[in-house]
This record gives structure tokens, C-alpha cells and sequence, in this order.
């Protein structure tokens, strides 16, 4: 499951560049794959690397989950419970990492009785009475 390419370290600019390139330009379904051989990195490397291109804000801060993004997120945890892969490529700009941290959030949210808007509230607790 894991390889040992999947821990090179950060992305160059250089790397990040040609990386959006051969992103664009490989159709093939095995892309991941093939990009992952040309770079020199493991397949999932690179695929979180740029799921994480889309997601990320230009001034460098994190941004926030967008009411689309959660209303993606909530229906695949339905579908698929924690599988996070599945669920990052239902939500489509999030990495299966960001799914999962999203999901501790919430319940820390919870678990500490932090005010969360009444939206979230129910979506918490829709989740959290179906996969338990």
C-alpha cells in the first residue's frame, strides 16, 4: 500500500510546475501512475499534490470548506463511511488527508461544544448517528 517514494519531501516550484503540466496533458486512466514514474514520486504523491494545487488559496492561507464542498463531503461519508479516498474524490478538491482532518474537526468541534452554525450541527450529528 505504501511506497517508499511517498516520503520525498515538500515540492519544488519546479516540481509543482512540471506537475501541473503533465496533469494536463496525460489523459490516460493510469495517469497517477505514469506521472508518478516520470517525477520520480509514488502514484498517490502526486495525485494528493495536485487535488491539493486545486484547493489551495493564492494568498498561501488555508481556505476554509465551501457549503458545496461539506454537502459533498456528508453524502460520500453516507456512501462510503471512512473511506477517505473515496470520499476525497466525491468532494474533488480535497485530498483523502484533508477529508479525514475535516472529520476529526468536526467531531472536536463537537466533543468540545464549540458553537458550530445549525447546519453543521445536524450534518455532525447525521454523521455521526449513521456510522456508528
Amino acid at each position: 500500500m505504501f511506497d517508499e517514494k511517498n516520503h520525498m519531501g515538500t515540492y519544488t516550484d519546479k516540481e509543482v510546475s512540471l506537475l501541473k503540466k503533465l496533469a494536463s496533458s496525460i489523459k490516460d486512466e493510469h495517469k497517477w501512475k505514469i506521472i508518478g514514474e516520470k517525477m520520480g514520486r509514488s502514484p498517490m504523491s502526486v495525485r494528493d499534490r495536485v487535488t491539493k494545487i486545486g484547493s489551495e488559496p493564492k494568498n498561501g492561507r488555508k481556505r476554509r470548506w465551501t457549503t458545496q464542498e461539506k454537502e459533498k463531503f456528508k453524502a460520500a461519508v453516507e456512501k462510503y463511511g471512512h473511506n477517505w479516498q473515496l470520499v476525497s474524490e466525491v468532494v474533488g478538491t480535497r485530498t483523502p488527508r484533508q477529508c479525514l482532518k475535516y472529520s476529526v474537526d468536526l467531531r472536536n468541534a463537537e466533543n468540545r461544544g464549540e458553537s458550530m452554525s445549525l447546519k453543521d450541527q445536524v450534518t455532525m450529528v447525521e454523521l455521526l448517528s449513521e456510522n456508528q
